[in-house]
């Protein structure tokens, strides 16, 4: 009897060898991407709540690398190095950030966070491609999005129950946050403080960005509705499929409303513009007519602009005064919803908060300041204080006006904590990641796992936009959400993978090394 090599699981796989006639020897080889998993969720409690106890999850965090190691399947796909290399230099240079820190016990959240995102981002690359290609894999990415989305909607009704509420006009919003229950519990922030009236509404509104657009994104692609068309060879469809459709429709409308009405809820401008912006970027990007007239729209604004600005188109109002009136125009809109002590809001103090960080970046480069170290630099007046919009920050800090914690930009941020060296790092895994995931545009094209393509990429531009002038900072608790939407983008199938019947039309360097 000649052997016969089988696939019996997309896991477990039966390799027969003939050892002589009428004898068939079969070793089995289990991947361990579920081990990875169980190593990552027993150390997240470890490493989030109790800081003091954190080398227990450290020690968990390497035991998922070594079983990454030790796993077939990893060693064929070459332990995902395609996508993980830039990982190597964040780790390194964490590490250098917590040596340099003037403050070690400050730092230890953001170390332990930084690793457990890293472990979270290799679990998710390697638990969707250790499946075989074909079916397994794509059932496998749709279980982890489900997942992902549902934690959102609960992480929403945590935020809202959790959130500190912020001074508003809105007597609507007030009453809201009036008859909440009131918790009782102490929250340790990403930062080693103790969170006594609640989680920061801009911290909730950065997390919740990660997950409006791709409700909205699955909303107009409603794959649910097209796999139930193609699962049925006649032209009416079931009615329990019907049913199915239309709950999952309803269920993620709901989800929609609610994570939205929460992110809405933070008076976060740059949550809500950011959302905006990644709403109106996933409309054009589905329907024709709407990016011809945005286009449109545009080039006429911007002519129209710039003749006024040249002369051209000459009114009875002057342009300084016009300006004047426009920037008054703004001032008011940004006042519509929250109390502010100046017309402009937080815009004074976050243009003179980056030009500080700046100056530190540029007195520290190599090392950077220290992981979660700027409020010490700020406080203790050690960082260059630069004029720029007027507003004193040292005294607005040392006045208790002003709790700073990050530099309200993502990649001062990275820089301020892991210097240069661990920016250049960050970026490098973006590119790569941002590169690879385009690759896939048009071999899912067709495909009902396009819908996921695009909610991706409207969630990664909601939260690049937040991340200019805010951030749910590298190491924060709820950026662990930020490294499972990487994982996903760096771990989407090409078509060859999505449908074993549809040939493949794209370059085989998309296609998954397994």
């Amino acid at each position: 009897m000649q052997g016969v090599s089988t696939v019996r699981d997309d896991d477990t796989h039966v390799k027969p060898s003939v050892a002589g006639a009428g004898t068939l020897t079969i070793r089995m080889q289990f991947s361990a991407w579920w081990l990875q998993w169980i190593c990552v969720i027993t150390a997240a409690p470890w490493l989030l709540l109790d800081v003091s106890r954190g080398w227990i999850g450290v020690c968990l965090l390497v035991t998922q690398q070594i079983a990454r190691t030790l796993d077939a399947s990893e060693r064929q796909r070459r332990f995902d190095i395609d996508v993980a290399w830039p990982l190597i230099g964040l780790v390194a240079m964490a590490i250098v950030g917590l040596t340099v820190s003037p403050d070690i016990q400050i730092s230890l959240p953001k170390f332990y966070g930084i690793l457990l995102g890293i472990g979270v981002y290799t679990a998710v690359v390697s638990s969707i491609r250790a499946a075989g290609p074909g079916t397994a894999q794509v059932r496998r990415l749709w279980i982890a999005v489900t997942i992902y989305l549902v934690a959102g909607f609960l992480v929403a009704v945590a935020s809202f129950l959790l959130v500190a509420p912020r001074p508003t006009n809105s007597s609507l919003l007030t009453a809201l946050y009036d008859a909440r229950p009131h918790i009782p519990v102490q929250i340790v922030s990403s930062h080693g403080a103790v969170l006594k009236d609640g989680i920061h509404p801009n911290e909730v509104a950065g997390t919740l960005t990660l997950f409006v657009p791709f409700y909205f994104a699955l909303l107009l692609y409603r794959p649910w509705h097209r796999r139930g068309q193609s699962a049925t060879s006649t032209p009416s469809r079931m009615p329990s499929q019907t049913w199915i459709s239309a709950s999952l429709t309803v269920a993620s409308f709901v989800a929609l409303v609610t994570i939205a009405g929460v992110l809405v809820s933070t008076l976060s401008r740059t949550a809500v513009v950011a959302t905006m912006l990644s709403t109106i970027f996933l409309v054009a990007y589905r329907w024709r007519i709407v990016r011809y007239s945005l286009a449109v729209l545009l080039l006429g604004s911007a002519s129209f602009v710039g003749l006024y600005l040249i002369g051209v188109l000459p009114f009875g109002v002057g342009k300084e005064e016009m300006m004047s009136q426009v920037m008054r125009l703004v001032g008011r809109a940004l006042q519509l919803t929250r109390f502010e002590l100046s017309p402009w809001g937080t815009t004074n103090w976050r243009i003179e908060l980056w030009a500080n960080a700046t100056a530190l970046i540029g007195q520290h480069p190599w090392t950077g300041i220290g992981l979660n170290a700027l409020p010490l630099y700020l406080q203790n007046r050690e960082a260059r204080v630069i004029a720029v919009s007027g507003v004193d920050l040292s005294q607005m800090l040392q006045k208790q006006e002003l709790l700073i914690p990050h530099a309200h930009n993502m990649f001062l941020q990275v820089a301020l904590d892991l210097g240069i060296p661990g920016l250049v790092a960050f970026v490098a895994l973006l590119l790569v990641v941002l590169a690879k995931f385009y690759r896939t545009r048009h071999c899912l094209k067709g495909h009902i796992e396009y819908a996921l393509f695009v909610g991706i990429s409207g969630t990664l531009l909601a939260s690049l936009i937040f991340s200019m002038t805010d951030a749910v900072a590298l190491g924060a608790k709820p950026g662990i959400f930020q490294w499972t939407l990487l994982g996903f983008a760096a771990s989407l199938p090409s078509s060859r993978l999505v449908t074993a019947h549809a040939p493949a039309q794209c370059d085989p360097a998309v296609e998954n090394t397994v």
